[in-house]
């Protein structure tokens, strides 16, 4: 199984978990980090699965969920880039009231789309990544300010 977290990715090998970070190459190549260990491989995703080509075997991974709860919270209570990757769309205005788990903004990375959601009920007070910006891991992309 495939889970997209806070810090990254999470693998499950043969009942075994691993953490996967990586960058797309194009032409289907990709570049990765699993466990601290930089590997090169081959790769297919789709909305429902990754299927990953390494060393003349394949890997078949279901995807779990493609949406990410903010949890790397700073200063003003802020929704950050769980990798790197592009700012797709921003869902809501600013000032909006959103409950906790509203869809903020989308990005993609690793061809796959993220929605980011509002980690508790508050108000939307700025995007800090315009459409079509690239991010880093771990960028500030939304704030919500909790309600008093």
């Amino acid at each position: 199984m495939l889970h997209v977290t806070s810090t990254g990715i999470k693998v499950d090998i043969d009942g075994q978990g691993h953490s996967l970070s990586g960058e797309y190459q194009g032409h289907g190549h990709y570049v990765a980090v699993v466990d601290g260990q930089r590997l090169s491989a081959d790769a297919q995703i789709d909305d429902e699965a990754l299927s990953i080509m390494y060393q003349g075997a394949q890997y078949d991974f279901a995807l779990t969920s493609k949406h990410y709860v903010g949890a790397e919270q700073s200063g003003g209570d802020a929704l950050a880039a769980p990798m790197n990757g592009t700012v797709v769309k921003h869902l809501l205005d600013i000032g909006t009231e959103v409950k906790q788990g509203d869809a903020i903004v989308v990005m993609e990375a690793m061809k796959m789309e993220y929605t980011l959601n509002a980690p508790f009920d508050g108000v939307l007070s700025s995007y800090c990544y315009g459409e079509g910006e690239l991010v880093s891991h771990g960028a500030l992309l939304a704030i919500v300010e909790e309600q008093s």
